[in-house]
């Protein structure tokens, strides 16, 4: 009897000691949340960044992730991973996304976030309209674009048909030029013409070249239509195009022959 009542104390200290937390079991500790490129790098609509939490577990037991979307954009499956991978919205903005990680033995989760900024140089949307004009001598060339038709090719991508209005003083309407977006790729072309020209490759930064294509600066830069921020100036082979976030093509130089045709935003609409 008197072992039995050794025992019993012992069972209890144990029992005490248990419930009143002195054998602790600590949650997981999150030390970063960063993304692939870094976070300063330029992200545009639609890229897939890939994001990595680091995390650690006190007690070295198996940690638990689960990924969410705060304010937009699109995660990937699986969300469960150490690693996510997010595609970002058409819309400029700053997007929060938070992962959450807990362990099996306890009840507590921890939580952190990271905000990533995204900026669209080339917004396409139906009814999108740019206006543009141009000095040829002592003439002013007016130029409207605006987009009329979106369709899906049976290959993939999307089509987005355009209608030009040039004014020169004659008016003159094209019907025939596209856009098309493929992925990071947007292309231009002409019906009449099977031959696709590769305008953008997004994500842009300065450096960035595809196809006789260089990014060569980013600055502010002005038009009549306003004043633009973190701009990209492309150079082609040909000319050069000044993009802007949110409103796309600001300002494009064209060589025709020995001359430069300049032309410049004075107003858009978007809806």
């Amino acid at each position: 009897m008197k072992k039995l009542l050794l025992i019993l104390p012992a069972a209890a200290v144990v029992a005490l000691i248990f419930f009143t937390g002195c054998i602790k079991n600590d949650p997981p500790v999150i030390e970063s949340v960063y993304t692939e490129p870094a976070i300063d790098t330029l992200i545009t609509a639609g890229d897939t960044v890939k994001i990595i939490c680091t995390a650690t577990d006190p007690n070295e037991n198996e940690i638990y992730y689960r990924w969410q979307v705060l304010n937009g954009g699109t995660l990937l499956a699986p969300s469960d991973q150490p690693e996510a991978f997010w595609v970002s919205p058409q819309e400029s903005g700053d997007y929060r996304i938070e992962c959450t990680c807990w362990d099996p033995d306890t009840l507590i989760k921890v939580a952190d976030t990271i905000t990533i900024h995204v900026q669209n140089y080339f917004p396409l949307d139906l009814g999108n309209t740019w206006n543009y004009k141009a000095a040829l001598g002592l003439q002013t060339i007016t130029l409207e674009v605006s987009i009329t038709e979106k369709s899906f090719p049976q290959d993939g991508g999307i089509k987005w048909k355009l209608k030009r209005i040039f004014k020169i003083p004659v008016e003159l309407t094209d019907t025939l030029s596209y856009y098309e977006t493929r992925m990071d790729s947007i292309f231009f072309f002409n019906s009449s013409n099977s031959q696709k020209r590769l305008l953008c490759l997004l994500p842009l930064w300065v450096g960035k070249t595809w196809e006789g294509a260089t990014v060569d600066s980013l600055k502010d830069f002005g038009t009549d239509a306003g004043n633009f921020f973190s701009c990209m100036h492309v150079t082609y082979e040909d000319g050069g195009i000044w993009f802007a976030p949110d409103v796309g093509i600001i300002k494009q130089t064209v060589m025709i022959g020995k001359d430069t045709l300049e032309f410049s935003l004075t107003d858009y609409d978007f809806n």
